[in-house]
């Protein structure tokens, strides 16, 4: 069964283009042949509903100009005149005007009415009536009219809004949890050294704590230029450093979200408005993206770049010409390679599946682009490796490539299980469920109601595969594989979207999951706010400063502040930008120290309840496990604050009574 699908033209002094309407096209199905004035248009639905268009043009046309691009639902077809003059009509003079037809008002060109041989007479075109034995039935017009409203709500819709509730979210998260693990304590620490320290390295975190493994000052530097203006301001404005804190994380926020407003750009182009909707709203619904977003760690830098990467991968299959199709591969190539030999070089084993599937699965990349294609991304890599060292080795003050140092101690030392060990299906049975939430099932669906998302799937899902074999896993070493989990997630949520009217129950049951996802968010947001108890007591301890006087400062004699970090305060969010700027205070995170040596410091933040010589100040809790009964967050203290019994409380004012 076939039909004939609704379209419009245009025309220009040496050009005619007409862009055909086919819902849910399958546009491996797109055939199109020009012959003299001859135009023949064929075109299957996913559900292998066919379309045909049959033209006998107004003038001869150069079949070798012919051209197209799929955009969603829409074929943009276009093709030269032989001779450059206006056509009267888009079919020659003798076959009438179907009711099908329309003219692409916005992109046609009106030729002067003075010239009477060159004038474009409209109503031929426009008011033409229409024959009664060509009129589309019922179902066709309806697709036409829906389509003529869908381009102008295109048109109308506001493309910053979904962006914009990403970014909001993204800095919430950043807002409600600002500190920081141990995870993120290197670029942390650089980023606070090159904005207060600069140019004095002997000062620097790193040479105290240089980690086990030497990590890349790239990623710092980039988040110390863009938050130095901001961060300068607050150091007039006050002295809490962790206004500075919050300044780095939203900016790193910010790159992040415009990373991934150009993939979702991408993904509009490619399968549809109702898809890249789709798709934001996942991401919204989701935690775990958002809240990495603003992680300074060495994924997060990696994830925005790799989103470049997949969008100009995405891109491919809406370019048409070899060149365009050619300039996308380089292009996504090159932030990956980019990425891997400054950020993360596991992202290697991103890039093989990505090849193989683009060679031999879906055969889009033809094997003339191979060449190019590597050699854009060894160049890349290349100028990569040379800028890290370049910059790197003089700030750790010898020759370091730090990538370099990470796999060769993952993979050939194969010493990351030093860090914990997970079973090998940890992936698919627990992180990538807890994080994708409601969406797993949309995936399912995704796939199977469009092809054209099981490439990126199985990208993903081999990806994932490949990193299961590290004994060490977490899921920020596999986020980048999100977003296309849910790209097919969003297929399957937007497919149902378009039959709202015949699908209800779906669209319900779509509805039910997204807001699963929305809950889950939100209970593992209100578990992290109370996840850094190192921060809170830190911060709690420096706003209870005057309170804290010691007795002997009321005779003159002072005490100084010297505080001991210990070990879980030291990973549960205190980093140098905690700290006060005062330099009445000192801080200290020496391990293994004994009872005698820790008498010489004011305060102590301990895992301990009772330390002797000193007394118990306040406890801060953190989240402990979640419960099925109220309460749901089930709390335990986590950090003791303890001060010097030598340093005691100021005795209270006397009354005036």
């Amino acid at each position: 069964m076939s039909n004939s699908p609704p379209y419009t033209w245009y025309e220009k002094r040496t050009e005619v283009g007409i862009k055909v309407f086919v819902p849910d096209l399958d546009p491996s199905s797109c055939d199109i042949v020009l012959k003299n004035k001859n135009f023949t248009f064929s075109a299957q639905k996913q559900d292998g509903y066919n379309y045909d268009l049959n033209l006998v043009l107004f003038d001869l046309v150069d079949t070798e100009s012919l051209s197209h691009r799929c955009i969603a639902n829409t074929v943009d077809i276009r093709f030269k005149k032989i001779v450059p003059k206006p056509w009267r009509t888009l079919r020659a003079k003798s076959c009438p005007k179907p009711a099908n037809e329309k003219i692409d008002s916005d992109r046609m060109e009106w030729f002067g009415s003075d010239d009477e041989e060159l004038s474009f007479d409209e109503t031929e075109t426009i008011k033409l009536p229409k024959p009664k034995e060509n009129r589309l039935n019922d179902e066709a017009e309806r697709e036409l009219k829906r389509f003529e409203n869908e381009e102008k709500s295109i048109k109308k819709e506001n493309n910053h809004i979904w962006d914009l509730a990403v970014w909001s979210v993204a800095l919430l998260y950043c807002l409600f949890c600002p500190f920081t693990k141990v995870e993120e304590s290197f670029n942390v620490q650089a980023t606070h050294d090159l904005l207060h320290h600069r140019t004095d390295l002997v000062h620097y975190d790193h040479h105290e704590f240089p980690g086990v493994v030497p990590r890349t000052f790239i990623g710092p530097i980039i988040l110390s230029c863009l938050s130095f203006p901001l961060c300068a301001l607050r150091n007039f404005l006050s002295d809490n450093k962790v206004y500075d804190l919050l300044i780095i994380r939203c900016c790193l926020a910010t790159i992040v979200c415009i990373c991934l407003s150009v993939l979702r750009r991408k993904i509009r182009l490619v399968f549809g408005r109702e898809v890249a909707i789709s798709f934001a709203v996942l991401t919204l619904c989701q935690f775990h993206v958002l809240f990495y977003a603003s992680r300074p760690l060495a994924n997060t830098f990696a994830f925005a770049i790799v989103m470049l990467s997949f969008a100009y991968w995405i891109q491919v299959y809406e370019k048409n010409t070899a060149e365009e199709k050619l300039e996308s591969y380089k292009l996504s190539a090159s932030f990956l390679a980019f990425a891997a030999v400054v950020f993360r070089g596991e992202l290697c084993l991103l890039a093989f599946p990505m090849l193989i599937c683009e060679l031999f699965i879906t055969k889009s990349m033809k094997w003339n682009f191979l060449p190019s294609v590597l050699f854009s991304s060894l160049s890349t890599a290349l100028a990569g490796i040379m800028l890290s060292i370049s910059i790197d080795s003089v700030l750790w003050g010898r020759l370091v490539w730090p990538e370099g140092d990470v796999l060769w101690y993952n993979i050939y030392q194969n010493k990351s299980h030093n860090w914990g060990v997970m079973p090998w299906h940890w992936y698919f049975t627990s992180a990538l469920p807890k994080a994708l939430l409601g969406s797993l099932v949309l995936l399912i669906g995704g796939v199977v109601v469009e092809k054209r998302v099981i490439p990126f799937v199985g990208v993903a899902i081999f990806f994932v595969s490949l990193y299961s074999f590290l004994p060490h896993k977490e899921l920020r070493f596999v986020i980048y594989s999100l977003p296309l989990f849910n790209l097919a997630a969003a297929s399957c949520f937007a497919y149902f979207l378009k039959r709202y009217h015949k699908l209800k129950f779906p669209i319900f049951l779509c509805a039910l999951l997204i807001l699963t996802s929305g809950i889950g968010s939100i209970v593992s947001f209100g578990a992290s706010i109370l996840n850094y108890p190192g921060g809170l007591a830190l911060t709690r301890l420096h706003s209870q400063e005057l309170n804290l006087q010691l007795e002997a400062s009321r005779n003159g004699a002072s005490c100084p502040k010297y505080v001991h970090i210990g070990n879980l305060a030291a990973i549960t969010g205190v980093s140098r930008f905690v700290e006060r700027q005062d330099l009445r205070w000192r801080y200290s995170k020496k391990e293994n120290l004994t009872d005698d040596k820790l008498e010489g410091f004011s305060y102590l933040l301990s895992e301990k309840k009772e330390i002797p010589e000193f007394d118990l100040l306040f406890a801060v809790k953190a989240f402990d496990r979640f419960s099925l009964q109220s309460p749901y967050l089930i709390l335990s203290d986590k950090i003791f604050v303890h001060q010097n019994k030598k340093c005691k409380k100021p005795k209270p004012a006397p009354s005036n009574k």
